[in-house]
């Protein structure tokens, strides 16, 4: 069955291929490393830190290669020109069978409109959690059947929760939640890495917003002020409910970091350097 999320063509080992290739090579069975980079305007958001999370994620599967800063930007280059998206979502997949197989394609995208800000996400809990979060890697059976439940229950997002209930993180973002002046994460060690998730907290230390890396447990969610994920395609996303606790979407810490983060974008944008 047709892939219908990947569009037309895409990069193979830096040569151009139709999507039925990019589906055969895909195929494998192999365990395959990925990440997504959202452009705009042509230009690839936090490049630097997406390739930094590609090359981590394939020295932790144990994989010998890695991604190259200037081969990976031609590719991107040479993907916007062929397919004539400048403001879509770029996925990149990386495994190794006789030779390094890196793969690039875009993938159809959405984004939130804005009045999704103003009500932000309703999300579910979810018994859930990767078993090496550190490594960003393809696990679409468990992607299917979350997108299922997401479906059936009219939800935006499942977080996810072990099963001494402790909550990690969402099944495509991360998490954060707001009690004061002060932002509550996760530990490093227990989630994804998200680069998003790294610029909220570069902006935090920068601009002296407290930050606590710990562990959050269910019977805390109560007693916090707001909470919001973080995403290559949502950007920063007020949370309204969390199964049945409901959060303010108009928290000033939010908003606040909110303004930071899209000034950091458009600096990043401006001062971006190809190939």
């Amino acid at each position: 069955m047709r892939n219908e999320n990947i569009l037309k063509i895409g990069i193979l080992n830096g040569e151009v291929v139709d999507s039925d290739k990019i589906e055969e090579v895909l195929k494998t069975n192999k365990v395959k490393v990925y990440d997504v980079l959202r452009l705009v305007n042509s230009k690839p958001l936090y490049f630097e830190n997406h390739l930094d999370r590609l090359n981590r994620s394939i020295e932790l599967i144990g994989y010998e290669d890695r991604y190259y800063e200037n081969d990976f930007k031609k590719d991107i280059e040479k993907l916007v020109v062929k397919s004539g998206r400048t403001n879509n979502n770029i996925k990149t997949t990386y495994f190794e069978e006789d030779q390094p197989i890196k793969v690039l394609y875009m993938v159809k995208s959405t984004y939130p409109k804005e009045d999704k800000y103003s009500e932000g996400y309703k999300t579910i809990l979810m018994y859930e959690e990767r078993e090496n979060p550190n490594a960003k890697v393809l696990n679409e059976e468990r992607r299917k059947i979350v997108n299922e439940i997401l479906k059936d229950v009219g939800a935006d997002e499942a977080i996810f929760l072990t099963e001494n209930k402790v909550v990690l993180e969402g099944s495509r973002s991360n998490l954060f939640f707001v009690k004061g002046e002060k932002i509550i994460t996760s530990p490093d060690e227990r989630v994804l890495l998200g680069t998003t998730r790294q610029k909220i907290l570069e902006i935090c230390e920068k601009n002296n917003i407290s930050v606590l890396r710990r562990e959050i447990m269910l019977d805390e969610l109560n007693f916090f002020d707001a909470a919001f994920v973080t995403g290559t395609s949502i950007d920063i996303m007020p949370i309204n409910r969390i199964d049945t606790i409901r959060f303010s979407t108009n928290n000033k810490v939010v908003k606040k970091l909110t303004g930071l983060y899209n000034k950091d974008k458009l600096e990043y944008l401006k001062n971006y350097k190809r190939a």
